[in-house]
């Protein structure tokens, strides 16, 4: 198993021959003589591990240690250490180092103990990417779909689209029993700080949000017509295009949708705008401005506005209508996108999603 490794140390002899022995062991070896060099070879080029003197001239191993933990925590570090410095080579674990090794060092104990850490590091990694891969089927996949499928459960059974036989009703909420069951679930799985270190994996495709959008409210009008609300939009032809996964933003926003209808009164106008944002024109904005009740407007202020951290204990227990404002906010700015929030006269709420341009080339 091969690494890239990076041998710190002003001894001249020493140094050529941990990289010779390195190499020969088919590992990728590069050197510094003190510990700025080596921090500068590391902002040009990233080492799985340092092999690190403690005592240097100019910066010593200790305050070197600091800068990579602070600077450059995917790489680890052992210390290389005179049997006086035994003391210190402990602190340095305490800082953060993974390991050290006592001159005169034995190149096979050496080579034995950069596997070992190369072993752990590839099974750090592969821990981390199928967390990261959970999480996005969770929320993509399972999460957000059964968020949105319980809501049209629920409106269902209380008849916005036409009356439900008692037996209709009964198998209905059953069927919510059951997806409130996986949503559970689902929560238990997941926390705030792992949706928020998602990333996306690759930029996705460019396509027409305007077009889409306009989709998403034709079939949101269905809705918003069982709850006497009503649609307007404003979405011009000929705007850019952006760029991501089409159906993740396409949830994303009919979930944004059916908030807003939920938390409409009887008789108010939605309306969604589609348009380049007037300050930033590399940026696509969809707004949604609504008025609502009082109690659902610093509900509706917190979850837009407020940073992702503040979430972290309330995930698991937030209101199924929270939750899917939430995950829709995670994935537009998982695009790169930006939520924002702008309060209007008597209750009025904008809720607004700006997304980047595609390039055009």
């Amino acid at each position: 198993m091969t690494g890239k490794i990076l041998v710190v140390d002003d001894e001249d002899t020493l140094r050529l021959t941990l990289k010779a022995r390195l190499a020969a062991s088919s590992f990728e070896v590069d050197t510094a003589r003190d510990g700025e060099e080596a921090l500068q070879k590391l902002k040009e080029s990233p080492f799985d591990i340092v092999l690190l003197d403690i005592a240097m001239p100019k910066m010593d191993g200790i305050m070197t240690l600091d800068h990579i933990m602070a600077d450059h925590p995917n790489s680890d570090v052992i210390m290389l250490t005179g049997f006086a410095d035994f003391t210190t080579a402990i602190d340095c674990l305490k800082k953060g180092a993974k390991d050290y090794l006592v001159k005169p060092i034995d190149a096979t104990e050496l080579i034995t103990r950069l596997k070992s850490l190369m072993r752990a590091r590839s099974s750090e990694l592969a821990l981390e990417t199928m967390k990261k891969e959970n999480a996005t089927l969770f929320t993509d996949d399972l999460l957000s779909p059964l968020t949105y499928s319980n809501v049209l459960l629920e409106r269902v059974v209380k008849g916005d689209f036409g009356k439900v036989t008692n037996a209709q009703t009964t198998y209905l909420n059953y069927h919510r029993e059951l997806s409130d069951r996986m949503i559970d679930t689902l929560r238990s799985r997941l926390d705030a700080g792992q949706l928020r270190a998602l990333r996306m994996e690759n930029p996705g495709e460019k396509f027409d949000l305007g077009r889409i959008v306009n989709e998403l409210m034709k079939r949101s009008s269905l809705f918003a017509k069982a709850r006497q609300v009503k649609l307007s939009s404003d979405i011009p032809g000929g705007l850019p295009k952006v760029l991501g996964d089409p159906r993740k933003l396409s949830l994303a926003f009919e979930s944004v949708f059916l908030v807003a209808i939920e938390a409409s009164p009887k008789g108010s106008t939605i309306t969604v705008a589609v348009t380049k944002d007037a300050l930033d024109k590399k940026m696509l904005r969809v707004s949604v401005s609504c008025k609502v009740p009082a109690r659902h407007v610093q509900r509706m202020v917190d979850i837009i506005g407020q940073p992702i951290e503040q979430f972290e204990d309330a995930f698991k227990d937030m209101k199924i209508e929270d939750l899917r404002l939430l995950l829709s906010r995670w994935t537009i700015e998982l695009h790169g996108g930006v939520a924002s929030q702008e309060l209007g006269k008597k209750g009025t709420i904008s809720m607004i999603f700006d997304l980047p341009i595609a390039p055009s080339a």
